[in-house]
């Protein structure tokens, strides 16, 4: 299970999720605040290494636009003495390894899940920022279409739906069907992987996510 998400550093040590801030006066690149990343039960990133939020995603795009095409992507924060980096080391593997902050942290993934729940969680966060920032807009877009950018000969969207979440996730979904009765339509399958790709949810909230979605059809 892959873990993205955004929190603002409201007060000192009081951090509240990105899309519950309120109005801000404070410019784009000094909103602070943290990405949360984990792998499972490995803790890569949490709050506890903040720094300013937008050059953040936005410094993460960037890595991985050039993951994909390369095979390796990094990055370091805005403010702080900490790198992040992405290598596949096999097909559809990826080690990330997380340096600074008085500590090494490594998790091994599947490329294709963190892709997914960077592209979901990255897309709510730079859509909700464009937002609340009209004027930053464009800025605000070219980092968003380098976290969704992909290789001329290889497309995320082409990658089997099951490789892009995961088990539990995809677990979920297939028992949503059973109790409805019926298949989940493409498109409607991915606007949900793109919901919960991600997210800190329960097996019971993904299956009733997924059944407001077949509800819905």
């Amino acid at each position: 299970m892959v873990i993205v998400e955004s929190y603002v550093l409201i007060r000192p040590h009081e951090f509240i999720p990105f899309e519950s801030m309120q109005e801000t006066s404070t410019e784009i690149d000094l909103i602070e605040g943290a990405v949360e990343l984990a792998i499972g039960d490995c803790v890569l990133v949490d709050t506890r290494l903040w720094d300013y939020l937008y050059p953040l995603w936005a410094y993460l795009a960037d890595a991985v636009s050039t993951l994909r095409e390369t095979g390796t992507g990094s990055f370091r924060f805005p403010d702080q003495p900490i790198q992040v980096e992405f290598e596949r080391v096999s097909e559809a593997v990826l080690r990330i390894t997380v340096s600074g902050g008085g500590a090494t942290r490594r998790a091994v993934v599947n490329e294709y899940e963190l892709l997914q729940a960077l592209r979901s969680r990255g897309s709510d966060f730079f859509s909700k920022l464009s937002a609340r920032f009209p004027a930053e807009r464009a800025t605000i877009e070219r980092s968003w279409k380098k976290l969704l950018r992909d290789p001329v000969d290889s497309s995320l969207a082409d990658i089997p739906w099951e490789a892009r979440v995961g088990e539990r996730q995809a677990a979920a979904f297939r028992q949503a069907e059973r109790v409805a009765g019926r298949r989940m339509n493409a498109a409607r399958r991915e606007r949900l992987i793109s919901d919960v790709a991600g997210r800190r949810l329960s097996f019971g909230e993904l299956v009733s996510r997924a059944e407001r979605e077949l509800c819905d059809a």
